[in-house]
């Protein structure tokens, strides 16, 4: 399989689900693997997205900055590879936030948006 592009095409966008054209091209970018199957991880990456926001919560409030700079990387990089581009583009700009020094404060809204898109793709 090919590694997922930094920018992947139009894909799942949250809260409504990418239209079926743009679906067979991510189904056929995963190296053709079903709708059934691919609803399947999509629904368990935002699952387990839930759980890792909680824990760059916890890390964060604890001053483990570094703990939720690389807890936002992983769902960068799982969002990026199953194409939920919404969660995607949320989790990048809460580890740039991180990465850039903003407060914990500015930091916690954006995991807040990182947790709405989360909660989107999951309708």
């Amino acid at each position: 399989m090919n590694k997922p592009e930094k920018n992947p095409p139009e894909g799942h966008r949250g809260g409504a689900q990418p239209d079926k054209a743009k679906k067979n091209a991510i189904l056929k970018e995963l190296g053709g693997i079903s709708e059934a199957v691919y609803d399947g991880l999509v629904s368990d990456f935002i699952a387990q997205t839930l759980r890792q926001i909680g824990e760059a919560r916890v890390a964060l409030a604890g001053d483990d900055r570094r703990a939720a700079a690389e807890t936002l990387h992983s769902i960068k990089g799982c969002a990026a590879n199953l194409r939920v581009k919404t969660v995607l583009e949320a989790a990048a700009e809460a580890e740039a936030g991180i990465k850039k020094g903003l407060s914990g404060e500015e930091v916690f809204r954006l995991l807040d948006a990182l947790l709405a898109a989360a909660g989107a793709a999951r309708e």
